[in-house]
């Protein structure tokens, strides 16, 4: 189940999305047919903001691997994470934070994930995504 909460006040304006703090899975081929974990369209009156965003991932067969990545408007954003586990029973927490500008407006926030290194059967798995957007007051 997706829970999106946006909070807004004086003194921080913030839009929170978390997703999903199950596990997720697929078998898709990151570079060439990512799963979309979620997608969401919000609007932004400001243009400056921190996007703090967290997740784990892990793999259920060893030496293959497990990318991420967050998209705005379709666009990738922020480098790939691209995680090997050594072991099926590795998970990989991280947390990744950069400045954005958005023009005003409509803007559709998107994490994607998938397979690399390898194919036949195994599986990507990501939980406990976390994406938060703070306005960055200059």
């Amino acid at each position: 189940m997706a829970i999106i909460e946006e909070l807004s006040s004086v003194e921080r304006n913030t839009v929170s999305l978390v997703h999903q703090l199950g596990t997720s899975s697929t078998n898709a081929e990151y570079g060439a047919t990512p799963q979309s974990l979620f997608s969401y369209d919000l609007s932004f009156w400001y243009e400056s903001a921190r996007i703090t965003w967290s997740f784990e991932v892990s793999n259920d067969a060893k030496n293959r691997g497990t990318a991420t990545g967050l998209y705005i408007d379709g666009i990738l954003v922020d480098n790939e994470s691209r995680i090997e586990p050594k072991d099926s029973r590795n998970n990989y927490y991280q947390t990744k934070v950069f400045e954005y500008t958005f023009s005003p407006g409509l803007h559709t926030i998107e994490v994607r994930y998938g397979k690399v290194y390898g194919g036949g059967g195994s599986l990507a798995n990501i939980s406990n995504v976390r994406v938060f957007i703070d306005r960055v007051i200059i």
